[in-house]
């Protein structure tokens, strides 16, 4: 299968749910299955090498685990 991923972003994330809480960048890693049109998005909190390879393990891992028909 071929697979495209991107990033989306800077976006302003709020790092907990209080009202005073701090707001760091954040960007979304965009992963899309051309075979059957399946998008997958995740959350990354940079643009380093290692938070991507971190961000596509985790992505292969919920394929992995999704039920196939």
């Amino acid at each position: 299968t071929v697979t495209g991923v991107d990033f989306a972003g800077p976006f302003q994330i709020k790092v907990s749910i209080l009202r005073s809480a701090a707001i760091m960048k954040g960007y979304v890693a965009v992963f899309v299955c051309f075979t059957t049109k399946a998008v997958h998005l995740e959350l990354c909190t940079n643009l380093a090498k290692e938070a991507f390879l971190a961000e596509f393990m985790l992505a292969l891992s919920d394929v992995a685990a999704s039920p196939q028909n």
